[in-house]
């Protein structure tokens, strides 16, 4: 009797890790939150504009493949609105000048890809590349890097939830649609805090 029931035990401890071997799939979405970190100025014939960043937050849309036990390669598509605080001054043939100041949305749409290693019992870190596409102030285009930390914990059921910092550096200045004072020097930094919730299976 008691090795009848060793037998099921060992048995249904095998198909659960079995079950959990094999949820290999990830999808889910998260949502980020933090600050930006940006400046340029923009001139033209009346008028000088000077950006600075203030905050920025973002959805996702994400999905991995389980490449080893410990390693996830992921892919996304995410949509991010950077508040970047405008001053713009006017400099009239009247001589007349006036100033204000205004917050002014800055949008990237990008396609993250990397690589998330597990350790421990519920830590990650994560790395990779993105391509970005962002046309206003004269931008057409760019790539970026990303790197954070964070934890995740995964029920029995597939859900998912994770939290992670994270920074994420954009390159800004490899295409344009105008005639700017842009340069590939041109970067957008943002670092924030990005929570998700999935599903794996």
């Amino acid at each position: 009797m008691r090795k009848f029931l060793l037998i099921i035990v060992l048995t249904t401890v095998t198909t659960i890790l079995s079950a959990q071997e094999q949820k290999k799939y990830y999808l889910g979405g998260s949502f980020s939150y933090g600050i930006s970190n940006y400046s340029s100025n923009r001139f033209s014939f009346s008028e000088e504009k000077e950006y600075t960043g203030s905050d920025y937050y973002s959805i996702s849309l994400d999905y991995a493949y389980k490449t080893s036990p410990k390693t996830d390669f992921f892919i996304g598509l995410s949509a991010t609105v950077h508040r970047l605080n405008t001053k713009s001054s006017t400099h009239p043939i009247s001589g007349d000048s006036n100033s204000s100041e205004y917050y002014e949305p800055f949008g990237i749409f990008s396609v993250p890809l990397g690589v998330k290693y597990h350790f421990g019992k519920y830590l990650y870190a994560k790395g990779g590349a993105s391509l970005n596409y962002h046309p206003y102030n004269g931008y057409t285009w760019g790539i970026g890097g990303l790197a954070g930390l964070g934890a995740e914990y995964t029920w029995r059921s597939g859900l998912s939830l994770s939290i992670s910092p994270q920074v994420q550096f954009n390159m800004l200045g490899l295409g344009s649609t105008e005639s700017t004072n842009s340069n590939v020097d041109e970067n957008l930094t943002q670092i924030g805090v990005n929570i998700g919730i999935g599903y794996r299976f």
